[in-house]
Protein backbone atom coordinates (compact mmCIF):
# COMPACT_ATOMS: atom_id res chain seq x y z
CA UNK A 1 0.00 0.00 0.00
CA UNK A 2 0.75 3.66 -0.35
CA UNK A 3 1.82 4.12 3.58
CA UNK A 4 5.00 1.65 2.53
CA UNK A 5 6.20 3.78 0.17
CA UNK A 6 5.90 6.98 2.77
CA UNK A 7 8.10 5.04 4.61
CA UNK A 8 10.86 5.41 2.46
CA UNK A 9 9.10 9.26 0.33
CA UNK A 10 7.07 10.94 2.96
CA UNK A 11 9.58 10.64 6.01
CA UNK A 12 12.04 12.40 4.19
CA UNK A 13 9.67 15.86 4.65
CA UNK A 14 9.24 14.55 8.22
CA UNK A 15 12.67 15.06 8.97
CA UNK A 16 12.72 18.40 7.90
CA UNK A 17 10.00 19.43 9.37
CA UNK A 18 10.49 17.25 13.02
CA UNK A 19 13.75 19.65 13.16
CA UNK A 20 11.36 22.50 12.56
CA UNK A 21 8.11 21.69 14.91
CA UNK A 22 5.76 24.87 16.22
CA UNK A 23 6.66 25.52 19.79
CA UNK A 24 4.02 23.93 22.49
CA UNK A 25 2.73 21.43 19.98
CA UNK A 26 5.04 18.28 20.72
CA UNK A 27 3.18 14.81 20.17
CA UNK A 28 -0.09 17.11 18.75
CA UNK A 29 2.20 17.81 15.88
CA UNK A 30 3.66 14.75 14.91
CA UNK A 31 -0.30 13.27 14.67
CA UNK A 32 -1.11 15.86 12.84
CA UNK A 33 1.88 15.07 10.25
CA UNK A 34 0.89 11.44 10.47
CA UNK A 35 -2.31 12.54 9.50
CA UNK A 36 -2.00 13.98 6.65
CA UNK A 37 0.58 11.18 5.30
CA UNK A 38 -2.04 8.67 6.46
CA UNK A 39 -4.84 10.42 4.27
CA UNK A 40 -2.75 10.68 1.33
CA UNK A 41 -1.87 7.14 1.37
CA UNK A 42 -5.70 6.38 1.55
CA UNK A 43 -6.95 8.67 -1.11
CA UNK A 44 -3.83 7.31 -3.62
CA UNK A 45 -4.73 3.45 -2.51
CA UNK A 46 -8.51 4.15 -3.47
CA UNK A 47 -8.28 4.19 -6.96
CA UNK A 48 -8.26 0.42 -7.14
CA UNK A 49 -11.65 -0.15 -6.52
CA UNK A 50 -12.75 2.24 -9.16
CA UNK A 51 -15.91 3.98 -9.23
CA UNK A 52 -16.74 2.53 -5.88
CA UNK A 53 -13.16 4.63 -4.39
CA UNK A 54 -13.08 7.75 -7.13
CA UNK A 55 -15.65 8.90 -10.10
CA UNK A 56 -12.35 10.19 -11.51
CA UNK A 57 -9.08 9.10 -11.23
CA UNK A 58 -7.09 11.71 -10.09
CA UNK A 59 -3.27 11.82 -10.04
CA UNK A 60 -1.86 12.96 -6.68
CA UNK A 61 1.05 12.85 -5.94
CA UNK A 62 4.15 14.17 -3.50
CA UNK A 63 3.97 17.39 -3.99
CA UNK A 64 0.38 17.39 -2.65
CA UNK A 65 1.34 15.87 0.42
CA UNK A 66 4.56 18.02 0.95
CA UNK A 67 2.62 21.14 0.35
CA UNK A 68 0.00 19.97 2.83
CA UNK A 69 2.63 19.40 5.36
CA UNK A 70 4.34 23.39 4.64
CA UNK A 71 0.80 24.71 5.18
CA UNK A 72 0.37 22.89 8.43
CA UNK A 73 3.88 24.45 9.82
CA UNK A 74 2.74 27.84 8.10
CA UNK A 75 -0.25 28.28 10.34
CA UNK A 76 0.72 26.51 13.66
CA UNK A 77 3.99 28.78 13.43
CA UNK A 78 2.62 30.32 16.90
CA UNK A 79 1.42 26.80 18.51
CA UNK A 80 -2.09 27.38 17.92
CA UNK A 81 -3.81 25.29 15.30
CA UNK A 82 -6.34 26.88 12.99
CA UNK A 83 -8.41 23.51 12.40
CA UNK A 84 -10.80 25.04 10.12
CA UNK A 85 -8.68 27.22 7.65
CA UNK A 86 -6.16 24.00 7.88
CA UNK A 87 -9.28 21.88 6.41
CA UNK A 88 -11.04 24.19 4.15
CA UNK A 89 -6.84 24.32 2.57
CA UNK A 90 -6.40 20.87 2.51
CA UNK A 91 -8.97 19.77 1.12
CA UNK A 92 -10.51 22.72 -1.03
CA UNK A 93 -6.81 23.72 -2.23
CA UNK A 94 -4.06 21.29 -2.11
CA UNK A 95 -5.85 17.99 -3.09
CA UNK A 96 -8.92 19.49 -3.66
CA UNK A 97 -7.64 21.54 -6.82
CA UNK A 98 -7.31 18.32 -8.58
CA UNK A 99 -10.81 16.84 -7.88
CA UNK A 100 -13.25 17.98 -10.96
CA UNK A 101 -16.29 15.95 -9.52
CA UNK A 102 -18.88 17.10 -7.04
CA UNK A 103 -19.32 14.03 -5.66
CA UNK A 104 -15.22 12.91 -5.35
CA UNK A 105 -15.05 16.64 -3.55
CA UNK A 106 -17.90 15.57 -1.19
CA UNK A 107 -15.65 12.09 -0.69
CA UNK A 108 -12.28 13.65 -0.19
CA UNK A 109 -13.21 16.22 1.89
CA UNK A 110 -14.92 13.23 4.05
CA UNK A 111 -11.83 11.11 4.42
CA UNK A 112 -9.87 13.71 5.37
CA UNK A 113 -11.73 14.38 8.73
CA UNK A 114 -10.72 11.10 9.95
CA UNK A 115 -7.22 11.68 9.48
CA UNK A 116 -6.86 15.31 9.89
CA UNK A 117 -9.00 17.18 12.67
CA UNK A 118 -9.65 17.94 16.66
CA UNK A 119 -10.61 14.02 17.25
CA UNK A 120 -7.12 13.11 15.68
CA UNK A 121 -5.24 14.34 18.68
CA UNK A 122 -7.44 12.40 21.45
CA UNK A 123 -5.19 9.56 23.09
CA UNK A 124 -7.64 6.55 22.03
CA UNK A 125 -8.01 7.68 18.53
CA UNK A 126 -8.09 5.07 15.48
CA UNK A 127 -8.14 5.52 12.09
CA UNK A 128 -10.16 2.59 11.76
CA UNK A 129 -12.73 0.29 13.83
CA UNK A 130 -10.33 -2.73 13.74
CA UNK A 131 -7.52 -0.29 15.66
CA UNK A 132 -4.46 -1.76 13.69
CA UNK A 133 -4.68 1.84 12.11
CA UNK A 134 -3.55 4.68 14.49
CA UNK A 135 -0.83 7.04 15.17
CA UNK A 136 1.59 5.99 16.97
CA UNK A 137 2.52 7.91 20.45
CA UNK A 138 6.02 8.31 19.66
CA UNK A 139 9.18 11.35 20.10
CA UNK A 140 11.62 9.65 17.20
CA UNK A 141 11.14 9.31 13.93
CA UNK A 142 12.16 5.68 13.90
CA UNK A 143 9.45 4.62 16.35
CA UNK A 144 6.98 6.11 13.32
CA UNK A 145 9.04 3.87 10.45
CA UNK A 146 8.95 0.62 13.19
CA UNK A 147 5.34 0.96 13.28
CA UNK A 148 4.52 1.55 9.48
CA UNK A 149 6.58 -1.63 8.86
CA UNK A 150 4.33 -3.70 11.24
CA UNK A 151 1.28 -2.63 8.98
CA UNK A 152 -0.63 -5.92 6.62
CA UNK A 153 1.00 -5.98 3.72
CA UNK A 154 -2.58 -6.27 1.93
CA UNK A 155 -4.83 -3.93 3.14
CA UNK A 156 -8.06 -4.50 4.59
CA UNK A 157 -11.19 -2.44 2.94
CA UNK A 158 -12.07 -1.46 6.01
CA UNK A 159 -9.13 1.26 6.62
CA UNK A 160 -10.63 2.60 3.38
CA UNK A 161 -13.83 2.46 5.12
CA UNK A 162 -15.16 0.71 2.96
CA UNK A 163 -17.30 -2.66 2.96
CA UNK A 164 -15.41 -5.88 1.86
CA UNK A 165 -16.92 -6.76 -1.10
CA UNK A 166 -14.66 -3.40 -2.26
CA UNK A 167 -12.23 -6.20 -2.98
CA UNK A 168 -14.83 -8.09 -4.89
CA UNK A 169 -15.42 -5.23 -7.34
CA UNK A 170 -11.49 -4.29 -7.87
CA UNK A 171 -10.98 -8.57 -8.58
CA UNK A 172 -13.79 -8.36 -11.04
CA UNK A 173 -12.22 -5.12 -12.46
CA UNK A 174 -8.80 -6.95 -13.00
CA UNK A 175 -10.28 -9.79 -14.49
CA UNK A 176 -12.47 -8.04 -16.72
CA UNK A 177 -9.23 -6.50 -17.59
CA UNK A 178 -7.35 -9.59 -18.51
CA UNK A 179 -10.36 -11.26 -20.22
CA UNK A 180 -10.38 -8.22 -22.65
CA UNK A 181 -6.55 -8.17 -23.33
CA UNK A 182 -6.80 -11.70 -23.93
CA UNK A 183 -9.95 -11.45 -26.01
CA UNK A 184 -7.92 -8.42 -28.03
CA UNK A 185 -4.79 -10.34 -29.27
CA UNK A 186 -6.43 -13.49 -29.64
CA UNK A 187 -6.38 -14.37 -33.33
CA UNK A 188 -9.71 -15.07 -35.20
CA UNK A 189 -10.82 -18.79 -35.42
CA UNK A 190 -11.12 -19.46 -39.24
CA UNK A 191 -13.67 -22.44 -39.02
CA UNK A 192 -11.30 -25.22 -40.31
CA UNK A 193 -11.64 -27.40 -37.47
CA UNK A 194 -15.57 -27.97 -37.89
CA UNK A 195 -17.00 -25.56 -36.10
CA UNK A 196 -18.51 -22.49 -37.36
CA UNK A 197 -16.70 -19.31 -39.42
CA UNK A 198 -16.75 -16.13 -37.68
CA UNK A 199 -19.19 -15.10 -40.93
CA UNK A 200 -21.31 -18.09 -40.08
CA UNK A 201 -21.22 -16.67 -36.35
CA UNK A 202 -22.17 -13.29 -37.35
CA UNK A 203 -24.93 -14.18 -40.12
CA UNK A 204 -26.71 -16.17 -36.93
CA UNK A 205 -26.74 -12.90 -34.66
CA UNK A 206 -27.44 -10.82 -37.49
CA UNK A 207 -30.85 -12.94 -37.84
CA UNK A 208 -31.12 -13.74 -34.17
CA UNK A 209 -31.39 -9.84 -33.57
CA UNK A 210 -33.36 -9.20 -36.26
CA UNK A 211 -36.06 -11.49 -35.57
CA UNK A 212 -35.85 -10.52 -31.62
CA UNK A 213 -36.25 -6.91 -31.80
CA UNK A 214 -38.86 -4.80 -33.34
CA UNK A 215 -38.47 -2.83 -36.22
CA UNK A 216 -40.11 0.58 -34.43
CA UNK A 217 -42.14 1.67 -31.99
CA UNK A 218 -45.51 2.67 -33.43
CA UNK A 219 -46.89 5.83 -32.10
CA UNK A 220 -50.17 5.95 -34.07
CA UNK A 221 -51.22 3.59 -31.37
CA UNK A 222 -51.00 6.07 -28.64
CA UNK A 223 -53.86 6.35 -25.81
CA UNK A 224 -56.05 9.22 -27.02
CA UNK A 225 -56.09 10.39 -23.64
CA UNK A 226 -52.62 10.89 -23.61
CA UNK A 227 -53.41 13.35 -26.45
CA UNK A 228 -55.92 15.73 -24.68
CA UNK A 229 -54.67 19.05 -24.50
CA UNK A 230 -54.76 21.02 -21.03
CA UNK A 231 -56.89 24.44 -20.20
CA UNK A 232 -53.58 26.23 -21.50
CA UNK A 233 -53.78 23.76 -25.34
CA UNK A 234 -50.37 22.00 -23.78
CA UNK A 235 -50.01 18.08 -23.46
CA UNK A 236 -49.60 16.41 -20.46
CA UNK A 237 -45.75 17.21 -19.62
CA UNK A 238 -45.27 13.66 -19.19
CA UNK A 239 -47.03 12.78 -22.67
CA UNK A 240 -44.02 15.21 -24.12
CA UNK A 241 -41.52 13.19 -22.35
CA UNK A 242 -43.16 10.39 -23.69
CA UNK A 243 -43.30 10.89 -27.61
CA UNK A 244 -39.98 12.19 -27.40
CA UNK A 245 -38.49 9.08 -26.08
CA UNK A 246 -40.42 7.11 -28.94
CA UNK A 247 -38.74 8.96 -31.59
CA UNK A 248 -35.14 8.31 -29.97
CA UNK A 249 -35.84 4.44 -29.85
CA UNK A 250 -37.55 4.59 -33.17
CA UNK A 251 -34.41 5.91 -34.72
CA UNK A 252 -32.16 3.70 -32.65
CA UNK A 253 -34.62 1.06 -34.09
CA UNK A 254 -34.49 2.25 -37.65
CA UNK A 255 -30.23 1.99 -37.22
CA UNK A 256 -30.01 -1.25 -35.54
CA UNK A 257 -32.09 -2.87 -38.58
CA UNK A 258 -30.63 -1.00 -41.30
CA UNK A 259 -26.97 -2.08 -39.78
CA UNK A 260 -28.14 -5.50 -39.85
CA UNK A 261 -29.27 -5.51 -43.23
CA UNK A 262 -25.78 -3.93 -44.91
CA UNK A 263 -24.01 -6.12 -42.54
CA UNK A 264 -25.20 -9.69 -44.23
CA UNK A 265 -24.93 -7.36 -47.67
CA UNK A 266 -20.83 -7.19 -46.87
CA UNK A 267 -21.03 -10.61 -45.34
CA UNK A 268 -22.45 -11.68 -48.39
CA UNK A 269 -19.78 -9.79 -50.65
CA UNK A 270 -22.95 -7.25 -52.50
CA UNK A 271 -20.86 -4.53 -50.89
CA UNK A 272 -17.92 -3.51 -49.57
CA UNK A 273 -17.14 -4.43 -45.59
CA UNK A 274 -16.49 -0.91 -44.63
CA UNK A 275 -14.56 0.14 -41.15
CA UNK A 276 -18.08 1.14 -39.88
CA UNK A 277 -18.98 -2.66 -40.34
CA UNK A 278 -15.83 -4.03 -39.90
CA UNK A 279 -15.88 -2.62 -36.05
CA UNK A 280 -19.72 -3.90 -36.01
CA UNK A 281 -18.81 -7.48 -37.38
CA UNK A 282 -15.85 -7.43 -34.65
CA UNK A 283 -17.96 -6.67 -32.37
CA UNK A 284 -20.98 -9.38 -32.60
CA UNK A 285 -17.42 -11.88 -32.30
CA UNK A 286 -16.66 -10.22 -29.19
CA UNK A 287 -20.29 -10.03 -27.54
CA UNK A 288 -19.91 -6.13 -27.40
CA UNK A 289 -22.41 -3.62 -28.63
CA UNK A 290 -21.06 -2.10 -31.76
CA UNK A 291 -19.90 1.60 -31.41
CA UNK A 292 -22.49 2.76 -34.15
CA UNK A 293 -25.68 1.72 -32.17
CA UNK A 294 -24.05 3.17 -29.15
CA UNK A 295 -23.76 6.64 -30.78
CA UNK A 296 -27.14 6.70 -31.12
CA UNK A 297 -27.92 4.76 -28.27
CA UNK A 298 -28.22 5.23 -24.64
CA UNK A 299 -25.34 4.70 -21.72
CA UNK A 300 -24.96 0.96 -21.26
CA UNK A 301 -22.17 -0.99 -19.83
CA UNK A 302 -23.55 -4.24 -20.93
CA UNK A 303 -22.58 -7.25 -23.34
CA UNK A 304 -24.19 -7.28 -26.75
CA UNK A 305 -26.85 -10.50 -25.46
CA UNK A 306 -28.02 -8.56 -22.27
CA UNK A 307 -27.98 -5.24 -24.26
CA UNK A 308 -30.69 -6.89 -26.89
CA UNK A 309 -32.78 -8.98 -23.80
CA UNK A 310 -32.63 -4.57 -22.02
CA UNK A 311 -33.73 -3.36 -25.17
CA UNK A 312 -36.70 -5.43 -25.42
CA UNK A 313 -37.57 -4.30 -22.07
CA UNK A 314 -37.74 -0.77 -23.23
CA UNK A 315 -39.45 -1.46 -25.97
CA UNK A 316 -42.13 -3.08 -24.24
CA UNK A 317 -42.40 -0.49 -21.17
CA UNK A 318 -42.58 2.13 -23.96
CA UNK A 319 -45.29 0.49 -25.79
CA UNK A 320 -47.12 -0.20 -22.59
CA UNK A 321 -47.07 3.22 -21.69
CA UNK A 322 -48.00 4.73 -25.13
CA UNK A 323 -51.13 2.82 -25.10
CA UNK A 324 -52.01 2.35 -21.89
CA UNK A 325 -50.89 5.60 -20.80
CA UNK A 326 -48.83 6.63 -17.41
CA UNK A 327 -47.90 3.19 -15.53
CA UNK A 328 -48.49 2.83 -11.94
CA UNK A 329 -44.59 2.94 -11.46
CA UNK A 330 -42.22 4.16 -14.18
CA UNK A 331 -39.14 2.15 -15.18
CA UNK A 332 -36.92 4.84 -14.81
CA UNK A 333 -34.15 3.19 -15.78
CA UNK A 334 -35.80 2.35 -19.46
CA UNK A 335 -35.28 5.78 -20.98
CA UNK A 336 -32.72 7.39 -22.76
CA UNK A 337 -33.02 10.73 -21.10
CA UNK A 338 -34.28 9.85 -17.36
CA UNK A 339 -34.14 13.43 -15.95
CA UNK A 340 -36.65 14.21 -18.91
CA UNK A 341 -39.53 12.16 -16.94
CA UNK A 342 -38.17 14.11 -13.48
CA UNK A 343 -38.50 16.82 -15.07
CA UNK A 344 -41.44 16.85 -17.36
CA UNK A 345 -42.99 15.62 -13.24
CA UNK A 346 -41.92 18.66 -11.89
CA UNK A 347 -43.41 20.40 -15.07
CA UNK A 348 -47.10 19.12 -14.63
CA UNK A 349 -46.52 19.79 -10.63
CA UNK A 350 -45.66 23.72 -11.72
CA UNK A 351 -48.48 24.39 -14.20
CA UNK A 352 -50.76 22.43 -12.11
CA UNK A 353 -50.55 24.31 -9.11
CA UNK A 354 -49.18 28.25 -10.72
CA UNK A 355 -45.61 27.51 -9.01
CA UNK A 356 -42.40 28.24 -10.81
CA UNK A 357 -40.77 24.99 -11.90
CA UNK A 358 -37.56 26.25 -10.81
CA UNK A 359 -38.34 26.58 -6.75
CA UNK A 360 -39.50 22.60 -6.82
CA UNK A 361 -37.50 20.14 -5.61
CA UNK A 362 -37.79 16.35 -5.25
CA UNK A 363 -38.54 14.72 -1.99
CA UNK A 364 -38.49 10.68 -1.77
CA UNK A 365 -40.75 8.52 -0.15
CA UNK A 366 -39.63 4.64 -0.61
CA UNK A 367 -42.44 2.27 -0.64
CA UNK A 368 -41.91 -0.95 0.73
CA UNK A 369 -42.22 -3.00 -1.98
CA UNK A 370 -39.85 -4.38 -4.98
CA UNK A 371 -40.77 -4.61 -8.79
CA UNK A 372 -38.69 -5.88 -11.13
CA UNK A 373 -38.87 -5.04 -15.22
CA UNK A 374 -38.76 -8.46 -16.40
CA UNK A 375 -41.45 -9.59 -14.33
CA UNK A 376 -43.86 -6.80 -15.81
CA UNK A 377 -42.54 -8.17 -19.26
CA UNK A 378 -43.47 -11.30 -18.64
CA UNK A 379 -47.19 -10.68 -17.57
CA UNK A 380 -47.76 -8.43 -20.31
CA UNK A 381 -46.48 -10.79 -22.77
CA UNK A 382 -48.69 -13.40 -20.99
CA UNK A 383 -52.06 -11.62 -20.68
CA UNK A 384 -53.82 -13.44 -18.25
CA UNK A 385 -56.80 -11.41 -16.71
CA UNK A 386 -57.18 -13.53 -13.61
CA UNK A 387 -53.55 -13.14 -13.04
CA UNK A 388 -52.45 -11.46 -9.78
CA UNK A 389 -51.79 -7.46 -10.37
CA UNK A 390 -47.63 -7.15 -10.50
CA UNK A 391 -48.21 -3.85 -9.27
CA UNK A 392 -50.12 -5.13 -6.28
CA UNK A 393 -52.44 -2.55 -6.20
CA UNK A 394 -50.04 0.59 -6.49
CA UNK A 395 -51.17 3.48 -8.09
CA UNK A 396 -49.23 6.18 -9.85
CA UNK A 397 -49.78 9.22 -7.76
CA UNK A 398 -51.62 12.55 -8.88
CA UNK A 399 -48.22 14.74 -8.58
CA UNK A 400 -45.09 13.22 -8.99
CA UNK A 401 -44.07 9.76 -10.04
CA UNK A 402 -43.20 6.00 -8.55
CA UNK A 403 -40.03 4.83 -9.88
CA UNK A 404 -38.63 1.79 -9.97
CA UNK A 405 -35.67 -0.54 -11.21
CA UNK A 406 -33.24 0.81 -9.47
CA UNK A 407 -30.05 -0.66 -7.87
CA UNK A 408 -27.92 -0.18 -4.51
CA UNK A 409 -24.11 0.06 -4.92
CA UNK A 410 -22.15 -0.83 -1.60
CA UNK A 411 -25.62 -1.08 0.67
CA UNK A 412 -28.84 -2.84 0.61
CA UNK A 413 -32.17 -1.90 1.23
CA UNK A 414 -34.19 -3.44 5.18
CA UNK A 415 -37.26 -3.86 4.01
CA UNK A 416 -38.60 -4.09 7.86
CA UNK A 417 -36.72 -0.74 8.81
CA UNK A 418 -37.67 0.50 5.06
CA UNK A 419 -34.09 2.16 5.61
CA UNK A 420 -30.47 2.25 3.90
CA UNK A 421 -28.31 -0.78 5.89
CA UNK A 422 -25.09 -2.08 4.93
CA UNK A 423 -24.28 -4.37 2.21
CA UNK A 424 -24.13 -8.49 3.01
CA UNK A 425 -21.03 -10.21 2.39
CA UNK A 426 -20.76 -10.75 -1.86
CA UNK A 427 -24.01 -8.85 -2.49
CA UNK A 428 -23.47 -6.16 -5.18
CA UNK A 429 -25.97 -4.70 -6.40
CA UNK A 430 -29.40 -5.58 -4.79
CA UNK A 431 -32.47 -3.33 -5.76
CA UNK A 432 -33.85 -0.81 -4.24
CA UNK A 433 -37.39 -0.78 -3.93
CA UNK A 434 -40.18 1.64 -5.49
CA UNK A 435 -39.48 5.20 -4.64
CA UNK A 436 -41.78 7.95 -4.82
CA UNK A 437 -40.85 11.33 -6.41
CA UNK A 438 -42.67 14.24 -5.38
CA UNK A 439 -42.30 17.82 -5.77
CA UNK A 440 -42.11 20.30 -2.94
CA UNK A 441 -41.00 23.84 -2.56
CA UNK A 442 -38.52 23.23 0.87
CA UNK A 443 -36.97 20.22 2.05
CA UNK A 444 -36.94 19.52 6.20
CA UNK A 445 -33.81 21.04 7.80
CA UNK A 446 -31.70 19.57 9.25
CA UNK A 447 -32.16 16.43 6.83
CA UNK A 448 -30.67 13.17 8.30
CA UNK A 449 -31.02 11.19 5.34
CA UNK A 450 -28.33 10.24 2.96
CA UNK A 451 -27.63 12.23 -0.17
CA UNK A 452 -26.91 9.36 -2.73
CA UNK A 453 -26.16 10.42 -6.11
CA UNK A 454 -28.31 8.31 -8.20
CA UNK A 455 -26.07 7.22 -12.25
CA UNK A 456 -27.31 5.37 -15.22
CA UNK A 457 -24.00 3.08 -15.34
CA UNK A 458 -21.85 1.52 -13.04
CA UNK A 459 -18.84 4.22 -14.66
CA UNK A 460 -20.33 7.10 -12.56
CA UNK A 461 -18.09 9.33 -14.94
CA UNK A 462 -19.70 11.04 -17.31
CA UNK A 463 -19.37 14.17 -19.04
CA UNK A 464 -21.58 17.34 -19.76
CA UNK A 465 -23.94 16.96 -22.79
CA UNK A 466 -25.24 20.07 -25.02
CA UNK A 467 -28.26 20.34 -22.50
CA UNK A 468 -25.63 21.17 -19.55
CA UNK A 469 -26.47 17.94 -17.86
CA UNK A 470 -23.77 14.97 -17.41
CA UNK A 471 -24.19 12.06 -19.58
CA UNK A 472 -24.63 9.28 -16.57
CA UNK A 473 -25.30 11.31 -13.10
CA UNK A 474 -28.91 11.78 -12.86
CA UNK A 475 -29.92 13.67 -9.50
CA UNK A 476 -29.10 13.07 -5.90
CA UNK A 477 -32.18 10.90 -4.35
CA UNK A 478 -32.40 11.12 -0.43
CA UNK A 479 -33.02 7.92 1.35
CA UNK A 480 -33.54 7.10 5.18
CA UNK A 481 -30.68 5.19 7.06
CA UNK A 482 -29.93 4.37 10.86
CA UNK A 483 -26.26 5.51 9.70
CA UNK A 484 -24.55 9.23 9.65
CA UNK A 485 -24.40 10.33 6.31
CA UNK A 486 -20.02 10.29 6.36
CA UNK A 487 -20.24 6.22 7.04
CA UNK A 488 -21.79 5.52 2.90
CA UNK A 489 -20.01 9.15 1.08
CA UNK A 490 -16.71 6.88 2.14
CA UNK A 491 -18.22 3.60 1.18
CA UNK A 492 -19.16 5.33 -1.83
CA UNK A 493 -22.51 4.58 -1.52
CA UNK A 494 -24.78 5.27 -4.77
CA UNK A 495 -27.77 4.50 -6.70
CA UNK A 496 -27.62 3.34 -10.38
CA UNK A 497 -30.36 2.55 -12.92
CA UNK A 498 -28.79 -0.64 -14.85
CA UNK A 499 -26.22 -2.91 -13.77
CA UNK A 500 -23.56 -4.15 -16.40
CA UNK A 501 -25.16 -7.66 -16.50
Amino acid sequence: MEYNRFALIGLNVWKRLFARKPAMLGQDWRTMLFGICMFHAIIQERKKFGPLGWNITYEFNNSDRECAMLNLQMFCEDGHIPWDALEYITSQITYGGRVTDMWDQRCLTTILKLFFSPPILEDDYKYSLSGTYYCPRADKLEDFREYIETLPVIEDPEVFGMHDNANIAFENKETSTLIKTIVDVQPRASGGGGGDTPDQIVWRICDQTRASISTKIDSTLVNPDLMVPDDMGQLHSLTTVLLHETDRFNTLLALIHSSLNELQKAIKGVVVMSEAFEEVFNSFLNNKVPALWHKKGYNSLKSLGSWIHDLILRIDFMEKWLMDGIQPSSWVSGLFFPQGLLTGSLQAFARRYRVPIDALLFDFDPIPMFLSQEDIYKQNKRKKEDEPDVYQNLVAPEDGVNIHGLFIDAGRWDMKQNCLVDALPGQMNPPLPVVRFYPVLELPKPDPRYQAPLYKTSERAGTLSTTGHSTNFVLPVLLPTNMPSDFWIIRGTALLTQITD
